[in-house]
């Protein structure tokens, strides 16, 4: 009876980890987007999935499947951002993201008025392919502010 009980708990533990433990799934994911006169901003992280991960290809085009140039791209701590008209390539020697993990800090800047952008992207490691090309949209949402003054405010709530 007690073997069962071991067995069980193993099998229960072994489920658990694999199942919600790790990310079983590489993606891509916007963390946040700025909008001003030079361009808008995507914030983003990376998630490894079930492989490794240490390099990064991403091409942009705009929702109508035109190329897309970056203006800028940079990079979390010991990865190295390079692009190239509509090509962005990220990668690191010491860094790499391990399986089921994320990385933050990657970013690119595109020209102004692009708020929504296709990403084609893929995963690699020492160049070698992880995954398949993968499409991922970014909408960065533009919200009017309205001028009030806090005593209209506080007026609303009394």
């Amino acid at each position: 009876m007690k073997k069962c009980y071991l067995l069980l708990l193993v099998g229960i533990f072994v489920l658990t980890f694999t199942s919600f433990g790790l990310c079983q799934e590489a993606y891509v994911d916007l963390r946040e987007c700025f909008v001003d006169e030079t361009g808008v901003l995507y914030y983003f992280w990376a998630c490894a999935g079930v492989d490794r991960v240490n390099d990064m290809e991403i091409f942009l085009f705009d929702p109508a499947g035109n190329e897309l140039n970056f203006v800028s791209i940079s990079a979390p701590p010991c990865w190295y951002p390079h692009a190239s008209g509509n090509y962005g390539y990220w990668y690191t020697e010491d860094n790499p993201i391990l399986p089921g993990d994320c990385l933050d800090e990657f970013d690119f800047k595109v020209p102004p008025g692009h708020c929504v952008v296709l990403l084609r992207w893929r995963f690699t490691l020492d160049g070698v392919p992880v995954t398949d090309w993968q499409d991922t949209y970014f909408t960065c949402w533009i919200t009017d502010v309205e001028s009030e003054t806090w005593g209209s405010i506080k007026s609303l709530y009394r």
